[in-house]
């Protein structure tokens, strides 16, 4: 979904959830939920859209991003940056808007991809190993190459572990730990109105 940034936490755009600082293990008493959770990844992708919560967590630092997805490429978000700034940003297929504090006026944006990607979660979960159902729980590990897709801007990361919570063969919570550039980082994800979230429109004029 936003390739989640690092680079959020340290003062600039990116994304973000109030997660624990270790990674989740596993418990006794699990058995294998490979398929379980990729039919999970697979449905999240497959939706005509959700709102969602994402928080990024390095040290003290915390970022939070909210917003709505539609498919297929229409992204509504408001990131909270650590300092409490607030940024709301649209993304319409390849144009970009941003909202103006001052006058909440629309404007369109030169870059190129303002918003992030809500999905790239869902297809970091197609490289997880290890997977182990705990109830609800899912719990597994990723290789640096998916951590490294989850998280940009911050640095070399390496392997991470993680715990997807399902409700309805889809996902309703995820979370990850890694280490990144000597940090451990936690990124915590949370779906609601899977399927019937509002629709994401461009403002007026744009």
């Amino acid at each position: 979904m936003l390739s989640l940034s690092l680079a959020a936490c340290g003062g600039s755009a990116a994304s973000v959830s109030g997660a624990a600082t270790q990674g989740p293990r596993a418990s006794t008493g699990t058995s294998d939920g490979s398929a379980a959770l990729q039919q999970a990844a697979q449905s999240m992708q497959a939706a005509s859209g959700y709102a969602f919560t994402s928080v990024v967590e390095v040290a003290s630092s915390q970022v939070r991003v909210s917003g709505e997805f539609q498919a297929p490429d229409r992204i509504h978000e408001v990131v909270t940056s650590p300092n409490g700034a607030r940024a709301e940003v649209l993304l319409i297929g390849s144009v970009s808007f941003l909202r103006e504090a001052a006058t909440s006026q629309w404007h369109r944006s030169s870059a190129a991809s303002a918003a992030t990607d809500p999905r790239t979660a869902f297809s970091v979960l197609k490289q997880a190993t290890g997977v182990r159902r705990s109830g609800v729980r899912y719990l597994f590990r990723l290789p640096t190459l998916a951590t490294s897709r989850l998280l940009t801007g911050g640095g070399a990361a390496g392997p991470g572990s993680g715990m997807a919570v399902l409700a309805d063969h889809t996902i309703s919570s995820l979370q990850v730990s890694v280490s990144a550039a000597g940090r451990l980082v936690t990124v915590s994800l949370y779906y609601s109105a899977i399927g019937t979230a509002p629709p994401v429109t461009a403002p007026s004029g744009g």
